[in-house]
């Protein structure tokens, strides 16, 4: 068969152009194949099919790079029938069969070619893919549908310690385990095949690295069906957990220093950021209107007359500044000049009682994008010393006011003031300073520090220098060299100027070293003064080596020098009395303890002191102690704190009988309505079961939870408190259960809720009836199965808790009512412990004043001892409908009120006429409820109301009809707020 034109030429030219070496090779064997075929055609007399040669043709362009080479090797063949047939422009001299060959190889060509092509493009492009990866830092890793690594990167290998043929080809359970691959990674690989990026973490033990944290993000790769892969990135993120742990913890730190400082700490924030380029009397305007308190310690605001630094938030500090002061303007000026900082700046200021304050103050304001946002400072109420500083001296203000005037203050001075620039040389001297060296002041100018001190002492002047840069005022020890040549000692107060200028204060201490080698000389004295005496008295280093001991009643006092603690003693025996020591070398903080020491077969007991030894630059050297042999005086202590623990033992035995037998010592009180509910605490207190505490608000069910927690088998681990009323219902789930980091908006990291840190101990949930009905089935699970998810997460966590709930309200009716779940209520209700309201225990009142009277009174310190019979009667009759609570408050305010040793009277709202429930019908209806609640609701019986009342049965329940009361309710167990 023939088949050629021009436009075959020219395609079969230009792919010659583009694939040269294809198209030779195609030619070339086509045309070896075509003159073979008509050269065996010749010899049979007839040409054989084209389609014989179709394998070959295929083949060749398989070869030959597939799509490329299929054209031309068409091309290739059709050229080579045209050159070996004599018709050459006909398809009429062929053979029929050529047509069938043509159109087959087309075919077959095309379709091979197509999918090879394919083929080898993705495979191209995995193998770039891998390649790329090798050099990556992050762990890369290539998965299949099947959950089978394709691709493992040099990192990912290196990290796991795994050969490639221990990852490749396998699946994720196979190398990671089943359990973890279908718990933790199936559920977010089977998402990610969804078409969805998925991110998180998890927590893994590395045979070679140990417990690591991993951040894993899967993306899916799309291919022609859909996603068919998933490329993974493994991160080591176990050393950015671990600074952000120890970022919160310095952020903590950082709080407990500011709540600790002596001084006033406090941010502002400005309601809408200024621009600093406004001129400058617009921007004080702005600065002062516009800035308000967001932050500040109880110091700040105490400054101010506030209680706390919570009641000083949101309020203006340009609003207590005196109008129009000159020092306030300037304060201000000075912070806008000096790039929004300045130092040590004084403010007259008034405070919340109206009374004037002088401040000192330090602020640094934050600068972003050309605006003034915030402001941080420090301040101190200065108040008493510059009263005091301008009684003292009139005129100082005078004198400041004038360069001049200072000059002349400077010059009066008897030590030397010196002022020298960054590289030390003198700018400015006064007269006292001058005289010291030697010199004028003329003299001086021409002169640097190095020329005024010993050669021994020049070395440390670059060191000083930069510890000045620092900031703040250094005090060290100089030798100084005058004019003549002649040295004297001199102490030096040096700071470092906001020019960077040096400023400096010397003062001569020769007479102070003439004093302290008279003292070093009357040591002998000193000597024989402790000869014989009970005293020992002693040195040590910073290694708690004896450097001086004197008056030693152990051994002499040669045989202690060089030696430690340890080795005269014992390390045993010495234990104790080396760890005061190092506690004092540590914290440079005195110590005064009683210390008993065997020596010898005897015990000798010492009262002991230790005070730190500091250097001239008030850094620790050592300890300086006195022992006082004290054994026959602590002999006689010991007896008289015996006989007064007898005696407090003997005069609390009748008040505190009841508390001490059943563990609640904390609890105040002997009526039997609560001595019956401490019974019934201390029965259920060492099991594990869960408690339901009832009563009205303010009657002690903290308390009491807390006394369960101690008296429990869990008394060593953690009791965790929730107040489910006091948290939104919002993050009431995050506060129980915790949450998982990316949980929601705002979840930046984990956190481990209240349920999760109260493991192996005690959780009280208060107000346990304020828990929304979504989060009931959550708390469910755990009473009944010890185990729930945090916020966000998929892991499920056990836990060992115990269960401790508190509430006033009527649970078992709101479960009637559908607002509370009643199988929740069943769990929580296991053993239900009422605690009497203080109306119920009168008898308890005059007890309970005594105990807060006595408590708060210690606290204020003050001694009050009388409590009239008028004041208790006042405090009886009332109804307190905030129990104890209430009276405590009220106790506290009559402290407070209280000018001597006889307690105040109660306020005006307690002497007033008592609302009708004194009548006799409301007397009665609480008659009746006290009784109820005694008998726990039983009406009938010898131990029944209607027995004690008195009354027939069914007398007394038409009173309970005519007083609408409900008997079941003060049943144990059933229901009720304030009984079951």
């Amino acid at each position: 068969m023939i088949f050629a034109d021009r436009r075959g030429i020219r395609v079969s030219a230009m792919w010659m152009l583009t694939a040269p070496q294809s198209y030779g090779t195609a030619l070339a064997a086509i045309l070896i194949a075509t003159f073979l075929r008509h050269s065996v055609g010749a010899e049979l007399g007839f040409t054989h099919p084209f389609i014989v040669y179709c394998p070959i043709i295929v083949a060749l362009a398989l070869w030959t790079k597939l799509a490329v080479a299929l054209f031309a090797t068409a091309f290739s063949a059709f050229s080579a029938e045209f050159f070996f047939l004599e018709s050459a422009h006909s398809f009429g001299g062929g053979n029929p069969w050529d047509i069938v060959g043509l159109l087959t190889f087309l075919a077959v060509g095309m379709a091979i070619s197509g999918i090879g092509d394919q083929f080898r493009r993705r495979t191209h492009r995995l193998q770039e893919f891998e390649k790329a990866i090798e050099g990556v830092q992050e762990m890369i890793l290539v998965l299949d549908r099947d959950y089978r690594y394709l691709i493992a990167n040099r990192t990912f290998l290196k990290y796991t310690g795994r050969k490639p043929e221990d990852v490749l080809g396998r699946t994720v359970s196979h190398v990671m385990g089943a359990d973890f691959f279908q718990r933790v990674l199936k559920p977010k690989l089977d998402e990610c095949f969804k078409g969805t990026p998925v991110q998180f973490e998890f927590h893994n033990n590395y045979a070679n690295r140990g417990e690591r944290d991993i951040l894993v993000s899967y993306f899916p790769i799309a291919g022609a069906g859909g996603v068919d892969r998933i490329t993974v990135i493994l991160q080591d993120v176990t050393e950015q957990r671990r600074m952000e742990a120890a970022l919160r913890r310095r952020e903590q730190e950082y709080r407990q220093f500011v709540a600790r400082s002596s001084e006033g700490i406090f941010r502002e924030e400005l309601s809408e950021p200024v621009s600093i380029d406004l001129p400058e009397e617009e921007l004080i305007e702005k600065i002062r209107r516009s800035s308000y308190v967001t932050e500040c310690n109880d110091v700040m605001a105490r400054m101010y007359g506030y209680e706390s630094g919570e009641a000083f938030v949101g309020k203006r500090l340009g609003d207590m500044l005196v109008p129009e002061d000159p020092e306030n303007l300037a304060l201000i000026r000075a912070f806008i000049r000096g790039g929004f900082q300045v130092l040590e700046k004084l403010s007259n200021e008034v405070d919340s009682q109206g009374n004037r304050k002088v401040f000192r103050n330090s602020m640094t304001g934050i600068v972003e994008d050309g605006k003034l946002v915030r402001t941080w400072g420090i301040q101190s109420d200065v108040t008493d010393q510059v009263r005091a500083e301008e009684s003292r001296i009139g005129a100082e203000q005078a004198l400041r006011a004038s360069e001049v005037h200072f000059r002349e203050l400077v010059e009066q001075a008897s030590d030397g003031i010196f002022i020298a620039d960054a590289q030390g040389r003198y700018s400015d001297v006064n007269s006292a300073g001058a005289e010291m060296l030697g010199y004028t002041r003329e003299e001086v100018m021409v002169l640097s520090i190095a020329d005024d001190v010993v050669s021994q002492d020049v070395v440390r002047i670059e060191q000083e220098t930069r510890r000045l840069a620092e900031g703040g005022t250094i005090r060290s020890e100089w030798m100084f060299r005058r004019k003549d040549g002649s040295q004297f000692p001199g102490e030096v107060a040096a700071r470092q100027l906001s020019d960077g200028r040096l400023q400096a204060i010397l003062r001569d201490v020769t007479d102070r070293k003439m004093a302290e080698e008279e003292m070093r000389r009357s040591e002998e004295r000193f000597r024989v003064a402790l000869k014989d005496s009970p005293i020992t008295v002693f040195n040590q280093d910073r290694e708690l080596r004896f450097t001086w001991v004197y008056n030693s009643h152990f051994v002499s006092a040669e045989e202690m020098i060089g030696k430690t603690d340890a080795d005269i003693f014992g390390t045993k025996k010495a234990a104790r009395l080396t760890h005061l020591k190092q506690s004092v070398l540590h914290n440079a903080v005195p110590v005064r303890e009683e210390f008993t020491l065997a020596f010898e077969g005897k015990n000798h007991t010492f009262d002991l002191t230790l005070e730190p030894l500091f250097d001239a630059e008030g850094g620790v050297v050592g300890i300086t102690g006195a022992a006082v042999d004290i054994a026959q005086l602590r002999d006689m202590a010991d007896r008289l704190i015996e006989a007064k623990e007898t005696l407090t033992r003997e005069k609390s035995f009748l008040q505190g009988e009841i508390q001490k037998e059943l563990g609640f010592e904390e609890i105040v009180g002997q009526s039997s309505s609560l001595r019956e509910a401490l019974k019934k605490a201390s029965i259920v207190a060492p099991t594990d079961s869960t408690v339901l505490l009832l009563g009205e608000t303010g009657t002690g069910k903290e308390l009491v939870a807390r006394s369960l927690h101690a008296l429990s088998r869990r008394r060593e681990k953690n009791f965790v408190k929730l107040n489910c009323a006091a948290v939104p219902a919002g993050l009431l789930e995050s506060e129980l259960f915790g949450h998982e980091r990316g949980a929601f908006t705002g979840a930046v990291s984990q956190k481990v809720g209240r349920i999760e840190l109260a493991h192996k101990g005690t959780l009280f949930l208060d107000e346990i009836g304020e828990l929304p009905l979504e989060l009931q089935p959550k708390l469910l699970r755990v009473l009944q199965d010890r185990e729930f998810e945090r916020l966000g997460g998929v892991q499920t966590l056990h836990v060992d808790v115990r269960i401790i709930a508190a509430t006033n309200r009527n649970l078992q009716q709101e479960a009637a009512e559908k607002k509370f779940r009643e199988d929740l209520f069943y769990r929580l209700n296991v053993f239900p412990v009422y605690l009497p309201a203080l109306r119920e225990r009168p008898g308890d009142i005059p007890v309970l004043v005594e105990h807060f009277v006595e408590k708060h009174g210690a606290k204020m310190g003050r001694h009050i001892d009388i409590i009239p019979t008028e004041t208790m009667d006042i405090l009886e009759n009332w109804s307190w409908p905030g129990n104890i609570r209430e009276l405590e408050n009220m106790i506290e305010r009559m402290v407070i009120m209280t000018k001597g040793r006889v307690l105040a009277a109660p306020p005006a709202e307690l002497k007033e006429e008592r609302p009708p429930d004194n009548s006799l019908t409301e007397m009665e209806r609480e008659h009746i409820i006290r009784v109820l609640r005694e008998t726990n609701g039983v009406l009938s019986g010898a131990s029944g109301a209607a027995n004690r009342l008195g009354l027939k049965r069914t007398t007394l329940q038409s009173m309970l009809k005519r007083f609408n009361i409900q008997a079941h309710e003060f049943r144990r167990g059933s229901s009720g707020a304030y009984g079951a």
